[in-house]
């Protein structure tokens, strides 16, 4: 049996047990970054797997897993490609895991969300031509996969090697070409475009692996070019096939469907719900992998791309009381607050109305949908914790029937929650809404979206909601981190529409529909200025390229301007997109890239900003899609690469060498010059006895004594690395002998400086040691330090955070410890050190640091830079005092130790961190740090003795689910979905981690555990019971519908099956598995109402069991001693008279030691009908 003790640990140990929450977007977004290293590693095998399984337990959406690995398709890879790991992704079969995780493929995956696209169902033998054809592909894809495995097995292949994969990669492509054609016919244009889209994906990485190993795969070189044309070719073709049909198929403002006048009056309304579905089942399904496709051409991206996406996709409109109001404007900001205006309507209640509040460049606000004035509560949604679903709350009494929304729950992608409800609602239960308010009563927003805007104007007609794609701010230069020692610098590129207006005077930019971009175009109007912001994280080379599109040579006017200056400023020409074999087509023209400029771009210093200027200098159009930033300088270890080739020509990271000569760059483009030269951070050699002398003084000053046992007390980390740098600067061939003592005196003192360090891989040698933010990295060869630093990125989607706890009996009482640590650079950095209660935190911003040239005398760090706003810096080095009194080993508070940025464009670059024992603490400061302690701890056990006492009760319901109370074994026999349910998880107080927002603490822990546990009770439930969808938490499914049953979700969150009236029932049949007449069988019914259930059975005779159940409120009926003639059963639900409630329904076979415990057949208990498992808990 499990106790308080055991779950609830006494230590303040909050990272004892941790349980990382991750919303799906997270996880998914760590699935791409696992990928992402496999695939830099030669082999995704177990990724593929791992995601094949998360698909399979539904963590994932298929298709949102898909469209994100494939934005991976541009990496620079080993002679496999890019096209043979996706297999398995697409053909789970195919993935190498074995049968146990063979869930079929993403084309069988799609198929309800097509029905559901075109508002109909497929037929029989629409499906089994999808089969087909999905089943051919895979068949040919299994043979690609056998002959490349065999070719690349080979060392040295011959002409037959050669032949045999030629062989196979053209039959693959011919079998694309027909799965292709087959969707081009009568019949499937509108139902299989997504299938088409899907195997046109295939078919372009594949032909993007042909141009880019062809040789190695023993092509003529002289053939890739053509390749490229035919990727070229069929890119066009392809794009404008699917939005041809895309917009044939859009249902249409004439469509009959518009003038139904049923139910309300609402056939707009219904109409517009029709084309709503339709739009985001093509995004989803069809768009989003068009607008990928020009990334995975290899003469444009001959690297890691990442190419955001700002289109939006809407919700279903939900219905309301009023009809034949258009749905509101895109709202095409990311949306920062909303507000709830009310408005008094004399036939109903005051009805609220979302209002959406903008966040701009400048801090502001600028609101969107505000009405008559009225101001009312507000919440304000954290930059990158995006809302990423909405729950709305009932404004009228609980125990109404129609309810009208009056506020809403916001669930946030860290798991934390807001709500919103306007003055007159205050003192009403916020509950979930059922019955009349719509077609969606909770809105559950796509996986890697957020909410861009609400409006819900119940007086006029419809609550519209609208996602758009997880967007951070406009960065360069943040490096990738691929797990195999090297980081990398993507292409970044940002949608127009993300930039402004550069000369207000000249009006509002304007927005166009481009459904196969992935972003609305700005249609930039004569003598208009597009600025778009930027933050640049890397000092380097960028080639800055504009994709547009015209349909004539347009005049214009280009600049990119820095805090250094302006570069690249003056005329240039845009030339006519329309004659260009490589330009793609949209709805506006045909986009293509500029020539672009390249253009020196230094790291961005305290909060300046970035920013590029276009402008239209002609009267035609000029339709601007993106702007792309290629990084010319690779930041793998130990290399600069300077790319100074064009974009369409040559190698795909031509690096030009200063000092190396062993750079070969002559291959042709999109082969083996994939980083082609390596070239260090450059340092002077020290070769006079003056240099010999000055740098074995600092050596020797490292250490308290002649001994060298014992480091001086002023040194730090830091200043030994500077150190080490100037030894290994000394001549070898002039003091060799010299330079090998003195490299062995630093080593001494590194290993001094690690053993006295309290922290673990200070230094970051240790990686793992450290908690870390989803997208912090580790680098090497900063020209300020000799070992890896840490970057910690704008926490734009993610939290950015290290942190680290040195445990209580590492620690000695009644002594003072420093805490420091290097900063290259960093804009928005929070220090944190905890003991008693955040005795430490700062906010620092601390310039970016260059080094002076390296001499044998003098600091290397740093080049003083002042603030953009002439206010003071913060130091490179800090250093704080942490004081520790008695040690309470039990409580265990320790050090807490930990760096994040709290500005949305912040970052750093640390490095050299340590918590080091000082000295003993004076008698006054005894004094002071004894008082913190106790306060302290009588906090910490009030907090303890209250959760205790909160979760006390909910563990002795939860230990009464099992047998023994084991947690890991069965559930006791009588258990029913009821039970489960019935359990409240109690709201604590502290549910996440103080300081890292994605963690929970223990707290936290215990409700995720409780919350574990009950599902796995409710799995075995539903192993149990015969019947499938018992709880009817998916609607209907499994049940044949007569009448208007339907499901309804009550006030306190339950979902339940309702029958309004006695026309209305459900029917299920079952199998019954090792059939065996003398087995009996427990009915277990929980509803409200008055209702039957009968069970029929029997071959040629027919048998009828009925159990009635007659209860005002929700109650547990049972029926006991049930036997069957036949394996089959048939399960039938009616009312009997009015609206009858069904909460669950169990049939279960009893175990042979339980039959004497029967008692009579048709027993009702009492339940209180206020049951939920669910937690409402916030931090």
């Amino acid at each position: 049996m499990v106790t308080v003790n055991e779950i609830y640990p006494s230590y303040y140990n909050v990272l004892a047990s941790p349980y990382v929450f991750e919303s799906n977007t997270d996880s998914i977004e760590k699935a791409v970054d696992d990928f992402r290293k496999g695939l830099a590693k030669g082999d995704v095998t177990k990724q593929v797997v791992n995601i094949i399984e998360s698909i399979k337990d539904g963590k994932f959406n298929y298709q949102t897993v898909i469209t994100s690995i494939l934005s991976l398709a541009s990496m620079v890879l080993p002679e496999i490609g890019f096209f043979m790991p996706i297999i398995g992704l697409f053909f789970s079969a195919l993935s190498g895991g074995g049968p146990s995780i063979d869930i079929g493929s993403i084309f069988k995956a799609i198929q309800p969300a097509i029905q559901q696209m075109i508002d109909k169902s497929l037929t029989e033998d629409n499906i089994k031509d999808m089969d087909t054809q999905a089943t051919v592909l895979q068949t040919q894809l299994k043979a690609y996969q056998t002959q490349l495995k065999a070719y690349t097995s080979i060392t040295n292949p011959g002409t037959t090697d050669i032949s045999d994969l030629h062989r196979v990669l053209d039959n693959t492509i011919e079998q694309l070409n027909s799965n292709l054609a087959f969707f081009q016919k009568e019949g499937y244009k509108d139902i299989g475009l997504p299938y088409y889209c899907l195997f046109a994906t295939l078919y372009f990485t594949l032909l993007s692996d042909k141009i880019k190993n062809g040789v190695k795969w023993g092509y003529n070189s002289q053939a890739i070019p053509s390749f490229q044309t035919t990727f070229d070719t069929d890119l066009a073709s392809h794009t404008q096939y699917v939005l041809n049909t895309y917009f044939e198929n859009m249902p249409k403002s004439d469509d009959p469907a518009r003038d139904a006048r049923d139910d309300g009056d609402d056939g707009d309304a219904k109409f517009e719900n029709k084309k709503a579905k339709y739009i985001r089942g093509m995004t989803l399904s069809c768009l989003d992998y068009v607008s990928l496709w020009p990334t995975f051409s290899p003469r444009d991206y001959s690297q890691e791309v990442d190419v955001e996406q700002t289109r939006t996709i809407v919700a279903s409109p939900n219905i309301s009381y009023f009809a034949h109001n258009i749905a509101p404007p895109p709202y095409h900001s990311p949306l920062s607050r909303i507000k709830i205006y009310n408005i008094v309507d004399p036939l109903y209640y005051g009805l609220p109305i979302i209002g959406a509040e903008k966040w701009d460049q400048s801090g502001g606000y600028e609101t969107e949908g505000k009405l008559n004035g009225v101001q009312t509560p507000s919440v304000t949604f954290p930059q990158n914790d995006p809302v990423i679903q909405t729950l709305p709350c009932v404004a009228g009494p609980a125990e109404s029937i129609i309810g009208v929304i009056g506020g809403y729950t916001f669930n946030l992608k860290s798991g934390n929650q807001l709500s919103l409800l306007p003055d007159h609602v205050l003192p009403m239960p916020c509950s979930l809404v059922g019955g009349l308010v719509g077609d969606e009563e909770d809105v559950k927003f796509p996986d890697n979206h957020k909410l861009n805007y609400m409006i819900d104007a119940k007086t006029s007609g419809y609550s519209v909601t609208v996602f758009e794609n997880l967007v951070p701010e406009n960065i360069i230069g943040q490096p990738v981190d691929t797990d195999n020692g090297n980081t990398v610098l993507q292409i970044k590129g940002f949608p127009a529409e993300k930039g402004r207006i550069g000369n207000p005077d000249q009006g509002e930019l304007h927005y166009v529909y481009e459904p196969g971009n992935g972003a609305a175009a700005i249609d930039l109007k004569p003598y208009q200025i597009l600025e778009l912001p930027f933050y640049n994280y890397t000092n380097g080379d960028y080639h800055v390229r504009i994709r547009y599109a015209s349909k004539s040579d347009i005049p214009a006017y280009f600049s990119v301007n820095t805090p250094n200056g302006s570069q690249a400023r003056g005329p240039i020409t845009l030339p006519n997109t329309e004659t260009q074999a490589s330009a793609v087509p949209g709805m506006s023209g045909k986009y293509a890239f500029n020539e672009g400029a390249t253009v020196t771009i230094p790291v961005v210093k305290d909060k300046d900003y970035c920013t590029v200027n276009i402008q239209n200098n002609s009267q035609e159009a000029l339709f601007i899609d993106r702007i792309e930033f290629v990084p010319k300088t690779n930041l793998c270890d130990n290399l600069h690469c300077d790319c100074n080739n064009p974009v369409d020509t040559d190698c795909q990271m031509c690096c030009i060498c200063a000092s190396l000569t062993d750079c070969d760059c002559n291959n042709p483009h999109g082969f083996d010059c994939a980083i082609c030269c390596s070239l260090g951070i450059s340092h002077p050699s020290f070769v006079t006895l003056t240099d010999l002398q000055n740098i074995t003084t600092q050596v020797n000053a490292l250490f308290a004594s002649e001994t060298k046992n014992m480091l001086a007390k002023e040194v730090n980390d830091h200043d030994i690395e500077e150190v080490v740098l100037k030894v290994d600067a000394l001549s070898d061939e002039v003091f060799g002998t010299e330079k090998k003592a003195l490299r062995k005196l630093v080593n001494q003192a590194k290993r001094l400086s690690k053993a006295r360090n309290l922290l673990v891989g200070g230094s970051f040698e240790n990686w793992d040691a450290w908690y870390k933010g989803q997208k912090v990295i580790r680098l090497s060869d900063h020209e300020l330090l000799k070992g890896d630093h840490v970057f910690l990125p704008s926490p734009t989607l993610y939290p950015s955070y290290i942190f680290q706890k040195v445990e209580e009996s590492k620690l000695k009482p009644n002594t003072r410890y420093t805490v420091s640590g290097f900063i290259a650079h960093a804009i928005g950095l929070e220090i944190v050190v905890s003991r008693y209660g955040q005795e430490i935190k700062k906010v620092v911003q601390v310039p970016y640091g260059e080094a002076f040239p390296l001499t044998p005398i003098g600091r290397i760090c740093c080049q003083s830079y002042s603030t953009s706003n002439g206010k003071p810096v913060d130091p490179h080095f800090f250093s704080y005092s942490i004081d520790v009194g008695a040690l309470d080993v039990e409580a265990n508070p320790g050090i807490e130790f930990g760096l994040r940025i709290v500005e949305r464009t912040g970052m750093a670059r640390v490095s050299n961190l340590e918590i080091r024992e000082d000295r003993s603490l004076t008698a006054n400061e005894l004094r002071i740090v004894q008082r913190a302690a106790r306060d302290w701890k009588t906090t910490y056990d009030q907090e303890r003795a209250e959760v205790t006492a909160l979760i006390q009760p909910v563990l002795n319901q939860i230990n009464g689910l099992y047998e023994n109370g084991d947690w890991n074994g069965v559930i006791r026999s009588g258990i029913s979905y009821h039970d489960v349910e019935s359990i409240v998880l109690p709201t604590l107080p502290k549910l996440r981690h103080w300081f890292i927002s994605d963690m929970l603490s223990a707290q936290g822990n215990i409700i995720a555990r409780f919350q574990e546990v009950l599902n796995f009770a409710h799995r075995q439930l539903e192993e149990n019971t015969l019947l499938h969808n018992g709880h009817f938490t998916t609607d209907a499914a499994n049940w044949t519908v007569e009448g208007d049953a339907h499901q309804r979700t009550l006030e306190d969150g339950r979902r339940v099956l309702r029958f309004p009236d006695w026309s209305s029932s459900v029917s299920q049949t079952i199998e019954i598995e090792n059939f065996d007449p003398n087995k009996e069988y427990q009915l277990v019914f929980h509803g409200q109402g008055e209702g039957t259930v009968t069970l029929e059975h029997g071959e040629e005779t027919k048998y009828i069991e009925t159990h009635t159940h007659h209860f005002a409120n929700f109650t547990t009926s049972q029926r006991q001693g049930l036997t069957f003639e036949s394996n089959k059963v048939t399960v039938t639900i009616s009312s009997e008279d009015g609206e009858f409630l069904v909460d669950n329904i169990a049939l279960v076979e009893v175990p042979m030691f339980n039959k004497n415990q029967m008692v009579n057949e048709n027993r009702g208990i009492n339940i209180n009908s206020n049951t939920n498992m669910n937690s409402s808990n916030n931090q």
